[in-house]
């Protein structure tokens, strides 16, 4: 993704739909995961389609304010806590980038974000992100 112009990223993910078709009593429900990954910058958002059809709109803003890093959450000590819903709404102290520069996958279960003023440590699984849905639709 190019640090200039007004355009939109759009990731789309395919999954074999029977994998986890087969008798799910005994398996563990799937983590959530996304269908569709949609970085509109014009708007400052990240949009989520999941595979169970919500629809969710993350401000660009909130995402950087929720950074999973350590030295965003305070320490080791504060990582894996769960983040309120309310502090998706957020927004960083001033200083702080909400410019994204870039985005990457990061296996199946996460997105890495690189913020314009360098920061990149944040690794947001969609563990951390599907409970801070701030806009569902299905």
């Amino acid at each position: 993704m190019a640090k200039s112009g007004g355009y939109t990223l759009v990731i789309t993910f395919a999954y074999i739909d029977d994998i986890m078709t087969h008798d799910h009593h005994s398996r563990p429900q799937a983590d959530p995961a996304p269908r569709n990954i949609t970085i509109d910058r014009p708007n400052q958002l990240l949009i989520i389609e999941w595979e169970d059809g919500a629809y969710c709109e993350y401000p660009l803003p909130g995402i950087r304010y929720i950074c999973p890093c350590a030295e965003c959450r305070g320490g080791h000590e504060h990582m894996g806590k769960p983040i309120p819903p309310e502090d998706i709404f957020k927004t960083p102290p001033p200083g702080v980038s909400t410019e994204l520069v870039d985005v990457k996958l990061v296996g199946n279960y996460g997105i890495q974000f690189f913020w314009a003023d360098g920061h990149n440590a944040g690794l947001y699984t969609w563990k951390i992100l599907r409970p801070l849905c701030p806009k569902m639709r299905r």
